[in-house]
This record gives structure tokens, sequence and C-alpha cells, in this order.
């Protein structure tokens, strides 16, 4: 590692192995991170028994620094190696990549300008897996990959021959988009439950979400060892629909006006359009003869008339102006508040900071 903590590689690249690869890392006694150091990487310790992932709890603390540098959100989870003295007296850490993904990794070390443990610029490691099909290993840029909608293949039973024909003319993968339980949007991208499978791919609704799975881990079998063919299933655990279970019990997991307050406009005028267009469909849009349709130019114009009218009758725009004595006054109040002496510098700078961002608003 070079004196940034950085393996010596174009910095316009991405470290780039293979899964199952040892990489070394060396630090060298002289470097400024020479001292005490310890590698931190996100590396997952799998316990096989358990067919489980578990990361160490071990959290890395953000310093105020001189060098300023900033940790990366994603270090909550850093597993500390401690070094391995060689006869060269460099510190050597050995890491051996079981699992493929994306690994980043720092070094933590005793910064003797600042008297006490500092951190490196967090850098990443890409590790490919290795794809195997009956007729060997796939390197990941020989990849042919055609993606699928289950919707369009129908029951599962199906899959396979409706898909033969892919393998004959050269495609050695599948992506399959979500094929969880939809929302009411219907959209494959807007998950009514990611645990289970649609009750569309199945002849009986009845079927529980483990049959369903492994009904599923049949077919793609087949498709592997019989087609020559991966599959890759998009499974989208962040995409849920409205009306999902999970969101009654956790409101917090989706945007709202109670945890995004600053969405409050965006709301207002989705409802406003919302309405515009349903009035607009019912024929209750003065001067659009042609509603609920827009069949040329003219329509189009109109429609657009219409509809920056309306814009402009909302009262949109006080979003976005301010009155500034009002809301310097408001800053001033609150912070008299604070109790501790030592934040009067505060107080001053944080007044100083509100008129100049009203003073160079929008508004």
């Amino acid at each position: 590692l070079n004196d940034n903590g950085l393996i010596n590689y174009p910095q316009s690249e991405v470290v780039q192995i293979d899964v199952g690869d040892t990489i070394i890392f060396h630090i060298n006694s002289s470097s400024r991170i020479g001292n005490k150091p310890r590698l931190m990487i996100n590396l997952p310790h799998y316990e096989e028994e358990k067919l489980l992932y578990k990361h160490s709890s071990a959290r890395a603390t953000l310093l105020k620094k001189p060098s300023k540098i900033k940790l990366d959100d994603s270090s909550d989870r850093m597993t500390r190696i401690d070094p391995k003295e060689n006869t060269l007296g460099c510190s050597e850490f050995e890491v051996s990549f079981k699992y493929p993904g994306s690994f980043l990794y720092q070094i933590e070390f005793d910064d003797q300008k600042i008297s006490t443990f500092n951190y490196t610029q967090p850098d990443w490691i890409v590790v490919h897996p290795k794809l195997r099909l009956k007729k060997g290993e796939i390197p990941i840029e020989s990849i042919s990959m055609q993606s699928v909608y289950g919707r369009c293949l129908g029951k599962l039973e199906q899959w396979f021959d409706i898909l033969e024909p892919q393998s004959k003319i050269g495609y050695n993968a599948l992506h399959f988009v979500p094929l969880q339980k939809y929302g009411s949007s219907g959209s494959m991208y807007s998950l009514k439950d990611q645990h289970s499978l649609d009750d569309l791919y199945f002849d009986n609704p009845e079927v529980s979400s483990e049959e369903r799975i492994t009904a599923l881990e049949t077919v793609i079998t087949q498709i592997r060892e019989k087609q020559n063919m991966l599959c890759f299933v998009d499974i989208v655990l962040n995409h849920t629909a409205t009306n999902s279970d999970w969101l009654v019990d956790h409101p917090e997991g989706a945007y709202n006006l109670v945890n995004c307050p600053y969405l409050q406009v965006a709301w207002e005028f989705d409802k406003f359009l919302a309405q515009f267009s349903e009035d607009y469909a019912n024929k209750k849009i003065p001067n659009c003869p042609s509603a609920p349709y827009v069949s040329n130019e003219g329509d189009l114009q109109a429609l657009l008339k219409a509809l920056d009218s309306k814009i402009k009758s909302t009262g949109i725009e006080q979003y976005f102006l301010y009155n500034m004595e009002e809301m310097k006054k408001q800053v001033e109040e609150f912070m008299k508040n604070v109790a501790s002496i030592s934040f009067k510098e505060i107080k001053a700078e944080a007044i100083d900071l509100v008129d100049y961002a009203l003073r160079h608003s929008s508004g």
C-alpha cells in the first residue's frame, strides 16, 4: 500500500480480482500509516452450518482531524485485522476473498501528528464470481444475457420449453425481472411481498411460499443443466408497493410527510396534477373542447395553456419564497434558548449563515 493506504493501482480504475483469490497487503514501517496499522474491511464471515453471513460489529470512529478525511458511510461494519510481522520489518495483512461482491477497505493507524488513531480514505475491491456450467467456467466478459419478463412466460412449468430457443441462438444467461408478489399497480418493480413468488406463476394460489421457491429452483436447475444457461433473479428488496403489509408495520420505511416534511410541496403538486387529470378526463377544464382527448397540436396547446393557468392559481410558488426578517427572528429566538455559554460563537455564525442563505435563495 502507498502512504495513502491505497493499493498501487491507477486511481481511475477499480481493483478487480476473482473469487478465491488472496491479496497480501504490505505497509512499510517507514510509511506515515506504518505505526500500529490495522486493516479494516467489510468482508463477511460465513457460517457454513447455518448458511448465514455475519458481519463484525466493530465500528470505525469518525475523528475530527486536520486531514479532514471523511469515512464512507458504508464503513460502519468493518472487520479489524491485526498485521503479521514479516522478516522485512513491514506490516503484512493476508486476506482471502471466498465470496464475490464489492468490498470496502481502509487502514486504521496511529497518527503521530494528531496523537490518536486516524483512518485512510476508503477504497474498493471488486471480487468477480466464478460462473460455471456443464461446458466449464464462463468468464464475466463472456456472458451473453437476455432479460426475461416472467409475466410473458406464464406458469412456471412452461418456462423450460419457452426458453429453449434462447439457448440455441447463443445466450448463456437469463436475467429474470422480479418474480415476487406484485403490488396494486401491477408493476414488477413494485412488490407487495418480497418473501414469496407471485400467484401469476402457479395454477394453485394456495401453494405455500416454500413450495413456490422450491418449484422455481427446480425450473432454474433444469435450465442450467439441460440448456446450459445461468439464471439471475432480480429481487429488488428496496422496492415496496403502497399496499404492502410491511409498510403498515414500518411506515418509516417509505417517504412520507412525517419523516420527509420537505416533500410537502411535491405532494401538493402531485395532488393538484391528479385532480387536473381527472377534471380533464371528465371535460371540466374550460377552453379544452377536445377533452378527454389530445388529437393534434391545437389540442395540446389548449391543454398546456389551461394547465399553466391552473398552476398559477395554486399559489405553489409560496413554498419557494421567504420572509427573511421573520425567519431570522425565529432563528435568533431559538438560539437564545441554548443554555451553554460555549455556544455564543455558534449562535452568531448560525444567524450569519441563515442570513446568507436567505439573501442568496431564489426568493
